[in-house]
This record gives C-alpha cells, sequence and structure tokens, in this order.
C-alpha cells in the first residue's frame, strides 16, 4: 500500500509540474520587466533629484549677497524652505 501510494504522489508532482512548465516562463518574463521598470524608476528618480537639488542651491545668493543674506536671516528662510522640500521629495518617491 504505502508502494502504490509513493507511486501516486509522484504521478501528482510531476502532472504538477507539467502544468506550471509555461507558468514558469511567464514568471520570469514578468519579473524581468519589473527589475527593468524599477531600474529605470530609480534613475528616473535620480536625475530628478540632482535636478532638484540644483534648483534649490541656487537659490542661495552667494558672495557678497550671501553674506548680506546671512545678517538678515534670509539664507535661514531659504535653507528652512529647502529642508521642507527634501522632505516632501522623499515623501513623494516613497510612493
Amino acid at each position: 500500500m504505502a508502494k502504490r501510494l509513493k507511486e501516486y504522489i509522484d504521478e501528482v508532482r510531476q502532472e504538477r509540474s507539467k502544468k506550471f512548465e509555461p507558468l514558469k516562463g511567464a514568471s520570469l518574463i514578468i519579473r524581468e520587466r519589473h527589475r527593468y521598470a524599477r531600474e529605470r524608476l530609480e534613475v528616473k528618480q535620480s536625475e530628478r533629484w540632482t535636478g532638484e537639488e540644483e534648483q534649490r542651491t541656487s537659490r542661495l545668493p552667494k558672495g557678497l549677497f550671501g553674506l548680506l543674506s546671512r545678517l538678515t536671516g534670509k539664507h535661514q528662510r531659504i535653507e528652512k524652505q529647502n529642508r521642507i522640500e527634501v522632505q516632501k521629495c522623499h515623501e513623494r518617491d516613497k510612493q
């Protein structure tokens, strides 16, 4: 009886593996597409982040105007605004 049960189990496993063979190929294709999409998203976000970072740093005055902005407090307001934008960008990219 145990031998017959073992044969039945082996037969069921073989049938199951034959049925799922096409699904394995489809799974690999989906996995590769997803990996490619994640890589594209990462590159896109990185490029956007670099552009936004340049934009934020360009807001800060340099030279003599930078010194005056530090004395007047404008520099701190711009930095605060930049920090808020960075937080919003991180939250946006998490989604």
